[in-house]
């Protein structure tokens, strides 16, 4: 546990090396809107800004995206084979796994918040905690999917190459974010039958500026293109594929024990 929780500090470092570049924020709302990339454009140009709030989620895949991989290979053999209730240990570790992420995004945050007080002298107000608790819910339910994706394709595959494949799939997605955004709405201008080019792009979900909310404390700070992709769809959204991942992790990890065992048997 201690080896994960020094990279848990690793936050503190980004929350504050993020915000040291915005000297002009004015409220608590606008620090928020920086790590859920509530300003962020349909452009090209937006890219590097968006890749630069992104890493610490890249540093976080890094290394927790063999988190539970490396637990079970470390004791699937004169364990899990035998383990009687290893759907217990399972969802046990998602849980450890889902806490390391709260944690990690509220860290971030909270250091970002006390840099803006010092640096900017901004004020806190009670019109940030819903704009929070949808970041929250929404960048860490993403998070969480993201890294257990990356540690249950490494035991399929047996190796810690999962994080390289999901990886390229989410930059795959980046990448097409912003090109197609750039080229199909030069204008800024989103018709309703293009939305799917947005709703479709698993990485739209965790960027704020294309969605629009019925809180208007929200709304009115996000929602840039005025286009209808209610916070609560995303959050239901990655929520059920949060469930199917665990699902499907839990489905792996009875194969590999059959696998296992079936090899300490002289596959008999």
């Amino acid at each position: 546990m201690k080896y994960y929780l020094k990279f848990m500090l690793c936050a503190v470092f980004f929350g504050i090396f993020n915000l040291l570049a915005y000297n002009n924020l004015d409220n608590g709302i606008q620090v928020i809107l920086l790590w859920c990339f509530g300003n962020t454009k349909l452009l090209m140009a937006e890219a590097g800004n968006f890749m630069i709030f992104y890493f610490p989620i890249l540093f976080f895949h890094v290394f927790f995206g063999t988190y539970i991989y490396k637990h079970f290979c470390s004791g699937a053999i004169y364990y899990f084979s035998r383990c009687a209730n290893i759907s217990k240990w399972f969802f046990k570790e998602c849980i450890k796994l889902y806490l390391y992420v709260t944690g990690y995004l509220c860290i971030l945050i909270s250091s970002s918040m006390i840099c803006a007080i010092i640096t900017s002298h901004i004020k806190i107000h009670t019109d940030v905690i819903p704009v929070l608790l949808s970041y929250l819910l929404i960048h860490s339910l993403f998070l969480f999917f993201t890294t257990l994706c990356i540690n249950i394709l490494s035991i399929i595959i047996s190796n810690s190459n999962g994080f390289i494949y999901i990886e390229g799939i989410i930059f795959f997605c980046v990448a097409t974010f912003f090109i197609l955004g750039e080229k199909m709405f030069p204008e800024g201008i989103v018709p309703q039958d293009k939305m799917p080019v947005i709703i479709l792009n698993p990485i739209s979900h965790i960027i704020f500026s294309v969605h629009s909310s019925h809180v208007n404390v929200i709304n009115t700070e996000i929602n840039i293109y005025n286009i209808d992709f209610e916070l609560n769809n995303s959050i239901v959204l990655l929520l059920i594929l949060s469930t199917i991942i665990v699902i499907v992790g839990r489905i792996a990890l009875d194969k590999h024990s059959f696998i296992t065992e079936n090899f300490e048997n002289g596959g008999n």
